[in-house]
């Protein structure tokens, strides 16, 4: 009975198989449709996928990359690998898959060996897996076949190309053709194309790539976008290195390259067909002598699907000023204002406040919502005004080793003082200021009371406040830096604000005691790491070749931490105590803090060996020096030689490039230095 189970299973299983609907569907050509022996020819697989399945690019890892299979080559030689699409790009779930939607176009080139005349038939299939956003179905195959024709005799000779020895002898024809095309070339509202650019110089002569520091650079440039939105900058090829005199160095293009751009298409396009139009400017030369610049009109058709507009592929390496550096911000903000409450100097505005409501609420009768709501709108409008004050003057120097070396100062100078190894206190005229204000009643005493709060508690919240408005200042502008501060202020005020409504709940808050200094001095530590972090950015800044550390490198930063924290940990656990501070014994939730604070120091440790940590750690440390690099070297377009990889420093069109030339994957090793 089993075996019949199974039997009938694996039948069903086949008959299913059998009955599989092709998803898509392929048709081939050769370019040119005739040739000789000896020639190159090009067969075209035109791949058309059904609408709402995806196959696999090139790139794909996970998936079954799109790939072609050959039945029967006619008697022709293949020459070099398949040209299949690296598709795009689509984030789900964390892991990254290239797709292939709507149509594609697959190349292979042969070459007509002698001896083989006739029409010459090539049969073969594009092996695919068809898959939608939910399921994928099992590998598939369409079949195709084309039809080359090829003329008795051999080609004709290739005669060496006559190059004028001085201007006057060049022909008036273009010295550049291109052929102009997008990929893909049908694409829905909101989906990302790639214009390319297919450029090819005549025999002889050449033009000048992207790293070129003389000449005119080819560049090109749209005149008529067709409501096509660039999302990046043109990509040109550096050049092949040709020395002109002794250490100088020009960088020519000659034969065929590739120059592209990306494009969005808005969600709002209409379907059908868009056309662009647009120039390539570059200066022919030969060895001998340059011509003046020209100029070569191109245009390219991209087909706009109907449909709804795709949704945009988000990064997961998030540095710009979008939704993730909007929430860090907030979270910041969130988490800055707790810290700064759970301060000290916070403290003295506890008894101020319920004695100053509970005379308010006695003499209005029990009403003191809106006097409390007015008490926090008063705390919170003070940060955002030190931050709309303030933030102005960071926002320009946030980046320059400066603003970085006060702050760390700043935090160095503040962790002194949670230590006890010095005292900070506000100036005394804004202190009796501060209080002549909270002596006013009614509704403007109350809103002033809030400012006495922040001016009471400055030096307790001035770290918090600087480092936040700092990091603010580099993920947004003003608008953000009164949101932040907002956020500061407002987690700041809502305790504040029960306490007014509910004065009797102050005999259920906890006692300063032992547990507030052993909070003071673990603060201490945090903001010694923070000092750390700002010192790190003024090394790299103000380094010969940022970002590179010069002094503080990523281990030797990562092993400061590693015992800063450690250090953090004992004192925590109770190992390590202040002199003249008695020790009422290690409570759980101080345990369990310093147990974390442990844990924390040894996988600082373990990055300070080399390894790699998470992408939160990797941005707060240094970054790590590639290996076969030497200090100084690199000028931002000179690649470097490790011992199995090229490395191209600060230019990514020129590392793309080359790893185009190459046939390989490009790995971005990006980090900002402050």
């Amino acid at each position: 009975m089993r075996t019949f189970l199974a039997l009938f299973f694996v039948g069903l299983c086949a008959l299913g198989l059998s009955g599989q609907e092709e998803r898509a569907k392929a048709s081939a050509r050769f370019v040119p449709e005739t040739a000789r022996a000896g020639d190159k020819v090009v067969l075209e697989v035109t791949f058309v996928i059904q609408e709402g399945y995806h196959v696999y690019g090139r790139k794909e890892s996970t998936g079954q990359a799109t790939g072609l299979s050959f039945d029967a080559a006619g008697g022709l030689k293949k020459e070099g690998e398949a040209e299949i699409p690296d598709g795009d790009l689509h984030v789900t779930m964390g892991v990254e898959g290239w797709w292939i939607a709507g149509k594609a176009v697959l190349r292979q080139a042969f070459v007509v060996p002698a001896g083989v005349t006739g029409a010459v038939e090539v049969k073969g299939t594009v092996d695919y897996m068809a898959c939608t956003e939910e399921f994928c179905e099992p590998p598939a195959k369409a079949p195709f076949a084309a039809r080359l024709a090829v003329a008795a005799g051999a080609a004709p000779a290739a005669q060496e190309p006559k190059v004028p020895s001085r201007p006057s002898e060049a022909t008036k024809e273009p010295k550049l053709s291109v052929q102009a095309a997008f990929r893909p070339a049908r694409a829905a509202p909101g989906a990302k194309v790639t214009l390319e650019l297919t450029a090819t110089v005549i025999p002889g002569w050449h033009v000048y790539g992207g790293s070129e520091p003389h000449s005119v650079k080819t560049s090109f440039a749209l005149q008529e976008a067709a409501g096509l939105v660039a999302a990046g900058d043109p990509v040109v090829p550096p050049g092949e290195k040709h020395e002109i005199v002794a250490d100088s160095y020009s960088y020519w293009l000659a034969g065929t390259f590739v120059m592209s751009q990306e494009f969005t298409v808005p969600a709002q396009a209409r379907p059908g067909p868009a056309t662009v139009r647009g120039a390539i400017e570059y200066m022919p030369c030969t060895e001998n002598f340059c011509l003046a610049v020209e100029t070569l009109p191109f245009t390219a058709q991209l087909d706009v699907a109907q449909g709804a507009a795709a949704a945009p592929v988000t990064s997961s390496d998030d540095d710009g000023i979008g939704g993730g550096s909007l929430l860090q911000l907030l979270l910041a903000a969130v988490g800055a204002g707790l810290l700064a409450l759970a301060m000290p100097c916070t403290y003295p505005m506890i008894p101020i406040t319920i004695s100053f409501f509970t005379k308010q609420a006695s003499v209005r009768g029990g009403s003191a919502l809106p006097l409390a709501l007015l008490y926090g709108a008063g705390i919170v409008l003070m940060f955002v005004l030190i931050g709309v004050v303030v933030g102005p003057g960071i926002i320009p120097f946030a980046t320059h080793w400066l603003t970085n070396l006060i702050i760390a100062v700043v935090f160095v100078v503040f962790a002194l003082s949670l230590f006890g190894v010095i005292t900070l206190e506000p100036p005394r005229f804004l202190m009796d200021a501060a209080s002549r204000a909270s002596g006013v009643g009614g509704p403007l005493g109350v809103f002033l009371m809030g400012t006495t709060l922040v001016v009471t508690s400055f030096t307790c919240t001035v770290p918090f406040v600087a480092t936040l408005l700092a990091f603010a200042a580099k993920t947004g502008g003003l608008g953000q830096l009164a949101l932040g501060m907002a956020v500061f202020g407002l987690t700041m005020a809502v305790p504040f604000v029960f306490l007014a409504l509910m004065p009797g709940r102050v005999k259920a808050m906890p006692r300063s005691g032992e547990w507030m200094d052993t909070l003071k001095v673990f603060l201490g530590f945090v903001e010694v790491a923070a000092a750390l972090k700002f010192f790190s950015n003024v090394d790299m800044v103000t380094s010969s070749e940022p970002p590179r550390a010069l002094y503080l490198s990523r281990e030797l930063f990562l092993l400061l931490w590693a015992v800063t924290f450690a250090v953090a940990g004992t004192f925590l656990l109770g190992l390590v105590r202040l002199r003249g501070k008695a020790s009422e014994g290690v409570g759980p939730g101080q345990m369990l803090g310093g147990l974390a604070s442990m844990l924390f120091a040894g996988y600082c440790f373990f990055g300070a060996q080399g390894n790699q940590l998470d992408w939160v750690m990797s941005a707060i440390a240094p970054p790590t020096k590639v290996a076969g690099e030497s200090a100084g070297a690199g000028n931002g377009t000179r690649p470097k030689q490790s011992a199995k990889h090229a490395i191209v420093v600060d230019d990514w069109p020129g590392a793309l490039a080359k790893a185009k030339e190459a046939r390989r994957l490009v790995l971005a090793n990006f980090t900002g230095f402050t």
